[in-house]
């Protein structure tokens, strides 16, 4: 019986660790179901992506259709923040219930002399919508649907795609001075000047003249 009980150990203990890896194996394999992927371009030609996904309890396991700064990625799990880890391409989330969970995150994009290369690796569908102050150098092949809405541009297409884009150049309002009215000319003041000399004399000579004159006839009378 003692011998019978040294063989059991083993195998029980075999078993459980045999079970506890295919778990381990069965919920990293799991990968995040009913993904919808929304990408979106601001102004400034940053990508911002989202993704509405499904998450099993437990470890679930996806690669991301876009690559991602690392240090952008936010994930909310049913109002909470579940633990995650994002290495080889690859982001493993824990969660301890099944919920609906959201990925956001800032795509890493290359830029080559102003123009600006997004990568979508994922097969899937994305919904993409683009500031008008991005003007789209290259479109993708698949492109499911294609409108303009408020100025953006809207776009349905699917995976893998390449989008290359860069910034409209706005063009600087050139400052304009203000048109000067046009001045009234004012009329100088005459300047007061003294009689000259001459003037004076000439007056002198009429008065005399006058008096001369008045004086002849009076006698002549």
């Amino acid at each position: 019986m003692y011998h019978m009980n040294r063989v059991a150990l083993p195998v029980r203990s075999s078993i459980i660790t045999v079970l506890l890896v295919a778990l381990i194996v069965v919920s990293t394999c799991v990968s995040a179901t009913d993904q919808s992927i929304e990408i979106n371009i601001d102004s400034s030609g940053v990508p911002h992506v989202k993704l509405h996904v499904f998450l099993e309890q437990g470890l679930n396991t996806l690669k991301l259709p876009v690559e991602p700064i690392d240090n952008t990625i936010i994930i909310l799990c049913g109002g909470a923040e579940p633990a995650w880890v994002f290495s080889d391409g690859l982001l493993s989330i824990y969660s301890d219930v099944p919920c609906g969970g959201v990925i956001e995150y800032i795509a890493n994009v290359t830029i080559d002399g102003g123009a600006l290369t997004l990568r979508i690796d994922d097969s899937a569908t994305v919904a993409l919508s683009i500031d008008s102050d991005v003007v789209m150098l290259s479109l993708p092949e698949d492109v499911d649907s294609l409108a303009q809405e408020e100025g953006r541009i809207v776009m349905t297409l699917r995976g893998p795609a390449t989008l290359v884009y860069t910034l409209a150049s706005t063009a600087t309002p050139s400052t304009s001075l203000p048109e000067s009215s046009p001045q009234t000319p004012v009329p100088a003041e005459p300047e007061e000047r003294g009689l000259s000399p001459v003037y004076i004399a000439l007056i002198v000579m009429v008065l005399v003249i006058a008096l001369v004159t008045t004086l002849v006839l009076t006698r002549k009378r």
